[in-house]
């Protein structure tokens, strides 16, 4: 049986499918904003518009196609047949509507709003009741199928992408209603082509059903009429949406105190609670003042000498005011202004701030930075004053330091002289006692016998003369240089093995009266151009310390000064000791000036500080300090061979 079409009913068929497709997007955009409570009904609604949509496009384009058998429509089939486009769009806005978008989701919603629109197109076809009954194309009818799963996969995506774009523009959503337009009219027209009549084929429902006219000309209205109460739904939504928005801008502005005028022909026509607290008026009386400018005033400092109120309203960056109020004073205010038109005139929004707290701030700001420079240079001025005093201070702490090591080495090494000398005495004594004796034996008559015992006496105290007196002037040797070296900063070439050992000789009356013991490991034949008095300095308080501090609680103790060259330009000293060791949170301030565990004991706390000044300045060096509680502590200083210039 042959058949034909009436294209002007297939456009209007397909422009149903598209103003169904554009209503159902806007509807769905209105699901993201939608309340939990509102949005089942926005479901409902859309899932209604878009089943309406689809069921009238399909009676519009059966009526669109003509074949030579009188054509009716069984009413209980044709208003069942709606039901499952209903339940198929409502499935899929419902999906749109989750706040998660699943592949697996969209997948099933497609499935089945696909096979919705498939059950209502082939139910609406069962509708005509053909005997013999209506064949199809097996083909045609899967490739129907697929373009309508396809087409509801579409759809989905483009409604996703609707509900993620909040600034999508009418062309871009135009352009999507018309491919979902266009692919839900493709799915009904290989409906069509897949259907096939047998010749001499009778329509059952002619008899008893509703025309084909009739059916398309109630279905066309019908869902013309709820596709437009839906859109204007979606437009009405908006506007209550925006005015909502706006009452809560103006809500929000008041109590953030952002005062809000709205003028009109040069009086104002609505103020809200904000500006009615900054300005002491009501909202009728600023209603009733003949001017909008009389209580509003340009800041004449920021703005063209005798410029009006009408100036502010052509501005449009921030300008600063000052408000008058009802009570007379005056409230700096930043304003700024906004047109649009309203019928027939242009209405300007004007918001004012507040900001008498910002301009105090700023006039404290001004007024400290006037005095700022001076408050400065005067602090300077003290500071400098302040360092000045502690570094001499410092200095002459640090030279009284040094005069104490001193004045302890001039007690202990004449308490070492006193031995030697006090010997030296006593032979000398006894060397003149025989003198005399020897004397008196030559007046008497000398012996043979006599002469020898006397010159063995003076060979025996010669000797002992000798040697107690060159004892005594090597001590006073080694003492004088290392007292000339500490009490001066001369530069000079020596040994450091035998300026070590010179040094350690200082401090055996110290030694002495302990049972520590102090091991020399240096080297002979490392030969420096440094200062020697400093360096003296440093191994005398590091072995102090030690002494002091390291074996604490301590009978004996083992000291160690080891050295070794370290390249050709650096020699490495090490001063280790097998005491206490130092604790790990003192181990960072053990250089500090004033720092000592023995405040009121004895302890100045300036000792290592003296030692660290040296080798960093004096010496050109660097010092460390490694230590394990309980298993003593290690000094290592690392010097350079020859000291530069500018040291």
């Amino acid at each position: 049986m042959t058949s034909s079409y009436d294209w002007s009913l297939v456009l209007f068929s397909v422009f149903i499918a598209v103003f169904a497709s554009y209503t159902t997007l806007r509807l769905a955009f209105h699901l993201v904003w939608a309340s939990p409570q509102t949005r089942p009904y926005w479901i409902a609604g859309g899932g209604f518009a878009m089943g309406m949509g689809i069921w009238g496009m399909h009676f519009v384009g059966m009526l669109a196609m003509h074949i030579p058998v009188s054509v009716a429509y069984d009413p209980a089939i044709t208003a069942f047949s709606v039901v499952p486009a209903i339940l198929g769009s409502a499935i899929a806005l419902y999906v749109v509507s989750r706040p998660q978008r699943s592949a697996a989701w969209q997948l099933l919603a497609s499935v089945l709003m696909g096979t919705g629109i498939v059950a209502m197109h082939y139910s609406g076809m069962a509708a005509m009741q053909m005997s013999p009954p209506i064949a199809y194309d097996p083909t045609l009818f899967a490739v129907s199928v697929l373009i309508a799963v396809a087409a509801s996969w579409a759809a989905l995506a483009l409604v996703f992408r609707e509900r993620g774009d909040s600034g999508v523009s009418l062309a871009h959503r135009l352009f999507s209603a018309v491919a979902m337009g266009m692919a839900i009219a493709g799915m009904h027209y290989t409906g069509m082509a897949a259907a096939r009549f047998e010749p001499g084929s009778v329509c059952m429902a002619a008899a008893t059903g509703l025309s084909g006219s009739s059916i398309a000309l109630f279905a066309g209205l019908s869902v013309v009429l709820v596709l437009v109460a839906s859109l204007a739904l979606t437009f009405f939504g908006e506007v209550v949406g925006e005015n909502n928005f706006y009452k809560a801008l103006l809500a929000a502005q008041s109590a953030a105190g952002e005062g809000v005028v709205l003028l009109e022909r040069g009086k104002v026509v609505y103020a809200n609670p904000a500006i009615e607290l900054l300005s002491g008026y009501t909202e009728s009386e600023l209603k009733a003042l003949p001017s909008w400018d009389l209580w509003i005033e340009l800041d004449r400092q920021r703005t063209v000498p005798g410029a009006t109120g009408d100036a502010l309203l052509q501005t449009s960056s921030r300008t600063e005011v000052a408000l008058k109020t009802r009570l007379g004073a005056v409230v700096p205010c930043e304003v700024v202004v906004s047109s649009f038109r309203h019928v027939q005139s242009t209405r300007y929004l004007l918001v004012c701030i507040d900001i008498s707290e910002r301009k105090a701030s700023q006039e404290a700001l001004l007024a400290l930075n006037a005095t700022l420079e001076q408050r400065v240079d005067a602090r300077t001025r003290e500071l400098r004053s302040t360092m000045v005093q502690l570094q001499t201070a410092q200095a002459e702490l640090i030279q009284a330091e040094k005069m104490a090591s001193l004045g302890a080495l001039v007690a202990g090494i004449s308490h070492e002289l006193n031995t030697p000398i006090g010997n030296s005495l006593t032979v000398a004594s006894t060397m003149q006692e025989q003198a005399q004796s020897l004397r008196l034996a030559i007046d008497q008559g000398l012996t043979r016998s006599r002469l020898v015992a006397f010159s063995k006496a003076m060979e025996e105290g010669a000797d002992i003369l000798v040697r107690s007196l060159q004892t005594a002037a090597r001590l006073v040797i080694s003492f004088k240089q290392v007292a000339v070296d500490q009490a001066s900063v001369n530069r000079r070439r020596f040994e450091l093995h035998t300026t070590v050992l010179d040094s350690l000789t200082m401090l055996r009356p110290m030694l002495r009266k302990t049972s520590h013991t102090v091991d020399c490991q240096i080297p002979a034949g490392i030969w420096m151009d440094s200062y020697p008095g400093p360096l003296g300095q440093v191994l005398t308080n590091l072995i102090t310390n030690a002494l002091v501090h390291g074996f604490d609680g301590r009978e004996r103790g083992q000291l160690q000064v080891a050295g070794r060259l370290v390249d050709q330009t650096h020699v490495e000293i090490i001063v280790r000791d097998d005491g206490v060791g130092i604790d790990a949170e003192n181990l960072s301030r053990v250089f500090d000036p004033f720092f000592t565990t023995k405040l009121g004991r004895g302890g100045s706390g300036l000792g290592l500080n003296i030692v660290y000044n040296l080798v960093a300045t004096r010496l050109g060096g660097r010092i460390k300090v490694d230590s394990t509680p309980g298993h003593g502590a290690s000094f290592t200083v690392v010097l350079p061979l020859c000291l530069p210039d500018s040291h």
